[in-house]
């Protein structure tokens, strides 16, 4: 009885796995690792591998940074002989600060909605 049933065991080994099906599973997995070979190979033409290129890149961002910063002139504002006052006014202009711009321009553009609405 136990004898039959290894022999009935084999029989099912035997049948399932077949040369075809060996074969079968052969090209599956010989195309998959030429598939994730592919994908790997694109993965490494897409990604910078090269530390010194990113530190060349970004000196040179830096360089050109620092040009452009020279590059631009301010115009100046010193009129000889001007009024003070509006002297005075070039002289604020020149020290304002861009960044300090907008809620300045938040604020005036409310205190003159203000004056008009209490006129």
């Amino acid at each position: 009885m136990l004898l039959d049933t290894y022999q009935t065991g084999l029989q099912t080994l035997k049948t399932m796995v077949n040369p075809d099906m060996l074969e079968k599973a052969d090209n599956t997995m010989s195309e998959l690792v030429e598939l994730i070979d592919l994908n790997n190979e694109i993965a490494d033409g897409l990604t910078i591998k090269d530390d010194s290129r990113d530190e060349e890149l970004d000196k040179e961002l830096e360089m050109l940074a620092k040009e452009s910063d020279e590059n631009i002139k301010t115009p100046s504002t010193k009129i000889e002989g001007g009024d003070p006052l509006i002297q005075n006014a070039l002289n604020q202009l020149d020290d304002l600060n861009l960044d300090d711009l907008d809620p300045l321009i938040a604020t005036q553009a409310t205190d003159a909605k203000n004056k008009v609405h209490a006129s």
